[in-house]
């Protein structure tokens, strides 16, 4: 990794088995050039988050990635447009209802 795109670690998600590490980077682009938020590497268990996003995009982009990790270890097959529509639902979701993942024990 070049000075230019240093990466800064931000903490870890688990995935099934593996531990990805989640860096913020200075600039992340695709094979076409265009500019991404965020990247999933499962070859190096690490999720990159474009530095400098602001706070509800870089969660956005964090769910969005954990959900391509996901996708390939359980070998779902989704589309890059699934894989956006169910990010920005499951943030709605979780904003929406604030109780739904904290302390619900089903009774």
């Amino acid at each position: 990794m070049s000075k230019k795109n240093k990466e800064k670690l931000l903490g870890q998600i688990i995935v099934g088995p593996v531990t990805y590490d989640v860096v913020e980077v200075r600039e992340l682009r695709n094979d076409e050039g265009a500019r991404l938020y965020g990247q999933c590497l499962d070859s190096k268990d690490e999720i990159r988050l474009t530095e400098g996003l602001k706070p509800n995009r870089k969660r956005t982009a964090l769910l969005h990635e954990t959900l391509h990790a996901l996708d390939n270890l359980h070998l779902i097959g989704l589309s890059e447009k699934q894989i956006h529509r169910l990010a920005v639902g499951l943030i709605n979701l979780i904003d929406d209802n604030p109780d739904l993942l904290g302390g619900y024990d089903g009774r």
